[in-house]
């Protein structure tokens, strides 16, 4: 079953092994069937070398099945499918992006920029996150001019809209020093 926050569903496609020796595919009601298994006790789990990278091993990945003669045997296995976001970082033109630091808040998860300010964080369960561009990481200068956090909700089958940051720079003045000439008595100061 994927275990989603609005309930499970059956997985297709997902490998499971018998004795880490045979390996089938779950069909689309997420059913699995091994023929001819000998009596006895068999370890049921997801092949976790087969399995694809969009789903990650759920909360049981593994299950000891008794086989007995003209019966039918049932192991359950759990998998989470999951998600992505993209983003992009947009800045004057001529200022490098690929340097900005995009961090999901309560997390050590962080990435950054291609030279075209295009970003993106890969195998994120059903959530809600919020995302940060690290104001500690910009270019000299930078100000945003869009939220510096922006809250995303995942869920599948619902791709999320792309986060986008923008920021401008503003450089600060530099101080002029005004020189007033003139003269005095018609000689010049």
């Amino acid at each position: 079953m994927e275990r989603l926050l609005d309930g499970n569903q059956p997985a297709e496609g997902v490998p499971v092994s018998l004795d880490r020796n045979r390996t089938v595919l779950t069909e689309a009601e997420g059913r699995f069937h091994f023929p001819e298994v000998a009596e006895g006790s068999h370890n049921v789990a997801l092949d976790m070398l087969q399995l694809p990278a969009d789903f990650d091993p759920g909360p049981v990945r593994e299950t000891t099945v008794a086989v007995y003669p003209s019966k039918v045997a049932r192991g359950d296995l759990d998998v989470i499918r999951l998600a992505f976001i993209q983003g992009k970082a947009t800045g004057p033109p001529g200022v490098p992006v690929n340097g900005i630091v995009v961090r999901i808040e309560a997390s050590e998860r962080y990435t950054t920029p291609d030279s075209d300010g295009n970003f993106c964080f890969y195998n994120l369960g059903e959530g809600d996150y919020s995302f940060m561009a690290d104001e500690k990481r910009m270019p000299e200068y930078a100000v945003m001019s869009k939220p510096d956090r922006v809250s995303v909700s995942v869920r599948l089958g619902r791709q999320p809209d792309p986060i986008t940051y923008r920021f401008e720079v503003h450089q600060p003045e530099k101080p002029v020093r005004k020189v007033v000439l003139g003269t005095m008595d018609g000689q010049p100061l």
